[in-house]
């Protein structure tokens, strides 16, 4: 009886396999992936539609494909394949198809990303792990498209899948013909577009005599940047001036200015302490088109011998300003000690910029990242606590190896270091490979520029850009010295929350993100990147909460809407 028992269970869970390892097959071959290498179970006929017309079932019929002939499916719509055999190109019933392999050869076909900021993901699903992430125009390829609207690709080692609706495709004869870098000024008002065609939405208008940087060419059009935004200008409204030359409008007598990283740069400075000296025409260094300066308060040894100095003559003659403490301190105490040192060192002062915790000395080497990470907490808090927009800087390897970027870089501002040394001409020059704008707020990309305005242009100075509009982001948060005392976690970033992408964060933000919890809206790309207030990869209740109670704080703390 139990021999007879143990048959028949095993009877029923093989067929149970059977059945539902064929169920499985169908479904992952037709409904999950769509394209891809199938074998033909038996004779059917190609069709020129999708369809078995009722009334006359043979009138779109074009050929047969044999059995046990391998097809390639580029297209799946309503149980039809879309495929060539021989010299046949049509739809055939995928119900006589036996899936084969993904690894087919569809022609590979080129594209550039028409949004902010796409999303790469790891399945057909908005809800799906995020691989990685390709900015508006960068060039990515297209293995395989779906139906449904959803296409995999790979950009930079990274593939993935996206929907195509963000994509522009790019044809043979609008390969590329680089220009590395060059500078133009606008001969009229020209329309700043989404794409390189008159056809593509006009995302601003430059005015007539603005000057650009552009990096790319693409049929006719210009890739370029101006005022924070990215987009394409058409080569009949540009006067070209040179290529790798910009000192025409900067003041850098040995270096390129760029637009780093392809990233829309908002304002381009320096970093200075006492080591630069005190040979400097602060009105030159004003007219000469620096737009800011980051100046070092001190260390935890005392306050910087020209910090007082620097900042009124800096003031004096309209330059913004922000700070940097560097620390020689080792533990998290120490930090707390730092930061009320540059506490006491801010009052009465008003600034502009953020104020950074500089940590990279060789003596803090072997702490952990976990003491590092939280070194820069501490620090951060106080400063913020005491009202100062708080941020943190340190070098390329440092951000990668001793400090914990999703805790910091999502909760306070950063500030990398990293110059290419790789060059013929110079061991420093900028290093436009490197694509900082999409997580640093301000990229340091030159040790060795020389400004006329300082020591006759005879001594090195840091060179520094930035990719956010600091000044009116902390002025509206009245922080460093403009009426505020928040307390800590008050803000939101404004390059999350802002949902509906207005360029404010209200109540509409919180409405729009409801919406999106409830799934009455899908997200995607650069509005999935904007909702995820906690940069979680999701947009849940959590966000939700943040942003109202960012608005609450605000209107409590600081009475505006």
């Amino acid at each position: 009886m139990k021999t007879n028992f143990k048959k028949t269970l095993l009877s029923v869970l093989l067929v149970l396999v059977m059945v539902f390892g064929t169920i499985s097959v169908i479904a992952y071959a037709d409904s999950s992936w769509g394209p891809g290498t199938y074998k033909v179970t038996t004779g059917i006929s190609m069709r020129s539609t999708p369809e078995v017309p009722t009334e006359d079932p043979s009138s779109n019929k074009i050929g047969t494909v044999t059995k046990d002939a391998t097809v390639i499916v580029t297209e799946i719509q309503d149980g039809w394949g879309h495929t060539s055999f021989k010299d046949l190109t049509g739809w055939v019933s995928m119900d006589y198809l036996e899936f084969v392999s993904f690894d087919m050869s569809v022609p590979i076909s080129n594209y550039y990303v028409n949004c902010d900021v796409l999303n790469i993901r790891s399945q057909v699903n908005l809800n799906s792990t995020v691989r990685g992430t390709a900015d508006y125009g960068t060039v990515v390829t297209v293995n395989r498209t779906r139906q449904d609207g959803w296409v995999n690709i790979t950009v930079d080692g990274v593939t993935g899948w996206v929907m195509k609706k963000y994509l522009i495709q790019r044809y043979e004869s609008d390969m590329d013909k680089d220009i590395t870098f060059s500078s133009c000024v606008t001969k009229s008002n020209a329309n700043l577009r989404t794409g390189p065609d008159k056809v593509y939405n006009t995302r601003m208008v430059i005015p007539e005599g603005s000057e650009l940087v552009i990096s790319k060419i693409l049929d006719g059009f210009a890739f370029t940047s101006f005022e924070n935004t990215l987009g394409w200008v058409s080569l009949e409204l540009l006067e070209y001036k040179s290529t790798n030359e910009l000192q025409t409008f900067h003041p850098f007598t040995r270096s390129i200015m760029f637009t780093a990283g392809d990233g829309a740069v908002y304002a381009k400075g320096i970093d200075i302490s006492k080591w630069n000296g005190t040979d400097i025409d602060w009105p030159l260094l004003k007219e000469s088109g620096i737009d800011f300066i980051i100046m070092r308060l001190g260390t935890t040894k005392g306050i910087d011998s020209s910090f007082e100095t620097y900042y009124e003559a800096a003031k004096a003659v309209g330059i913004d300003v922000g700070g940097y403490f560097y620390t020689y301190s080792t533990t998290v105490k120490g930090a707390q000690k730092d930061a009320e040192l540059c506490l006491q060192w801010l009052k009465g002062k008003q600034m502009e910029y953020p104020i950074y915790f500089d940590i990279e000395d060789p003596t803090l080497i072997n702490l952990s990242k976990t003491t590092c990470t939280n070194m820069c907490t501490t620090f951060c808090d106080t400063l913020l606590d005491g009202g100062w927009y708080p941020g943190v800087y340190t070098m390329a390897d440092w951000w990668s190896s001793k400090l914990d970027y999703n805790a910091l870089g999502t909760k306070y501002e950063s500030w990398i270091a990293r110059v290419n040394s790789k060059t013929v001409s110079s061991q420093c020059s900028p290093s436009g490979s490197y694509d900082y704008a999409s997580q640093f707020g301000m990229y340091q990309w030159n040790w060795c520029g020389r400004i006329t305005a300082i020591s006759g242009g005879k001594t090195d100075v840091d060179l520094d850009v930035v990719y956010k509009d600091y000044p009116s982001i902390i002025k509206d948060m009245k922080l460093n010295g403009y009426d505020g005392t928040p307390s800590r976690n008050l803000f939101v970033k404004k390059n999350y929350g802002d949902a509906d992408n207005n360029e404010k964060i209200n109540m509409s933000d919180v409405v729009y993100m409801q919406k999106a919890v409830a799934k009455l809206v899908e997200l995607s790309g650069a509005e999935m990147v904007l909702a995820d207030v906690n940069c979680d990869e999701a947009v849940t209740m959590d966000d939700v909460v943040s942003v109202q109670q960012y608005i609450a704080n605000l209107k409590k703390a600081f009475a505006v809407g």
